[in-house]
């Protein structure tokens, strides 16, 4: 295949991830277009990552202190000397033609097109049986749809391990986002990028895999929940002073997400953790009282999650 631009970094974010990094270099180094440079941020890990890797023709970057995935990535971001970079966590892995796939469309896209994803199948390392499941894409199509900023609003449909940039503009709105403790860095960037006048895009193809394991950031749901909403809301206020159609609609985004969200909770974690703060309502879950037991059910628990919910956004709205 020839293309116009096939000039291409991979930069693989790792923390004690020995087990699995040789499994995506070896998917990094087996694309039919391979990269200019695979740049490994090793983020102070303290198993034998970096042994591991060391026959690899790779930059490694070690951190000294442990920062957490939005430093590294920019770390990475920073040594990049390519025009696109692609992003790649070190336990998922690349079908052979991710690459080929996104240099494809890049070659045809317009300027302001600044991120491409495409979808991954899932596959879980956990023996027992998953309380839940994500949902799964499997088209082979390799069509690209346009993600709008209400679009994103109500559902990220990005992996961070099938996403690639233009690197330039990347840095233009400064990366990754730092913030203490936080989760969903990629759709915060994504949001940044749209909110900066830029288009992002979605290949419809499955082009690699994504492993679950209990050690996963994406399985702290209550996080990834909390990190959803403060960055949905983010994008919504950017459409705050549109019609009052306009501001309806945004309610049903933030409805649906909300119910959406609920659900994915309390399939995965228990009552006690989403409200182990709050002194009255762990008393609520933990009574054995008759008239209180019916709050063990899921559909009481999810009332008196919304009922929580909105008694700290009160709270916090409140002036000291």
């Amino acid at each position: 295949m020839n293309f116009k631009f096939a000039d291409y970094s991979v930069v693989i974010t790792t923390y004690n991830s020995s087990n699995y990094i040789r499994k995506a270099l070896d998917s990094v180094f087996s694309q039919t277009i391979e990269p200019s440079e695979v740049i490994v941020v090793d983020d102070c890990s303290t198993d034998n990552t970096i042994e591991s890797i060391s026959s690899y023709p790779i930059k490694i970057i070690e951190s000294q202190v442990n920062l957490g995935t939005a430093i590294a990535r920019n770390l990475g971001l920073s040594a990049v000397q390519s025009e696109f970079i692609f992003i790649l966590d070190a336990d998922d892995y690349w079908d052979s033609n991710l690459a080929s796939d996104h240099m494809e469309k890049w070659n045809n896209c317009e300027s302001q097109m600044v991120a491409l994803g495409s979808h991954m199948r899932i596959k879980y390392e956990v023996k027992e049986k998953p309380r839940f499941k994500l949902r799964e894409k499997s088209s082979t199509d390799n069509l690209v749809e346009a993600i709008e900023i209400r679009d994103l609003a109500k559902h990220n449909p990005f992996f961070a391990s099938a996403t690639s940039f233009r690197t330039s503009k990347l840095r233009d709105v400064g990366g990754w986002t730092i913030r203490p403790h936080s989760y969903c860095e990629d759709f915060d960037v994504l949001s940044k990028l749209l909110l900066s006048g830029y288009k992002v895009g979605m290949i419809s193809k499955v082009n690699g895999t994504y492993l679950v394991r209990d050690s996963n950031k994406s399985s702290n749901l209550i996080e990834v929940f909390k990190s959803e909403l403060r960055t949905m809301e983010t994008l919504l206020l950017s459409q705050r002073k549109a019609s009052d159609k306009m501001r309806w609609n945004e309610f049903k985004i933030v409805f649906q997400n909300y119910l959406s969200q609920i659900a994915r909770v309390f399939r995965q974690v228990s009552f006690i953790e989403i409200i182990e703060k709050d002194d009255i309502f762990q008393w609520v879950a933990n009574s054995k009282w008759f008239y209180i037991r019916p709050f063990g059910l899921k559909l009481f628990r999810t009332l008196l999650y919304i009922f929580w919910r909105i008694k700290i956004e009160m709270r916090d709205r409140l002036p000291n």
